[in-house]
């Protein structure tokens, strides 16, 4: 888990990882659906994706791997919030 890194969403449905200092693209990962936000938690290394297909999916920053998906919502998720520990 790198304090360098950067990580940006795109209505192409990308996540892309991203070194902070060099910008230079280290990984695009393709979602199943565009995402609305995201949200890191730093402590475990997951990053909180906010999709538009109602799945809240967890990635893990580090394998840049979906390792969790959270679906079943009836509505937009708007927001969430992540307390530590928050492991997959």
């Amino acid at each position: 888990m790198s304090a360098s890194h950067k990580y940006e969403a795109n209505v192409e449905k990308e996540l892309q990882f991203l070194d902070f200092h060099s910008q230079a693209l280290l990984h695009t990962l393709v979602l199943p659906s565009s995402c609305s936000s995201i949200t890191l938690q730093r402590d475990s290394g997951l990053l909180a994706v906010i999709c538009d297909d109602l799945t809240v999916r967890l990635v893990d920053i580090e394998t840049y791997r979906i390792v969790r998906e959270m679906s079943g919502f009836s509505g937009n998720v708007l927001d969430l919030v992540c307390d530590p520990p928050l492991h997959p």
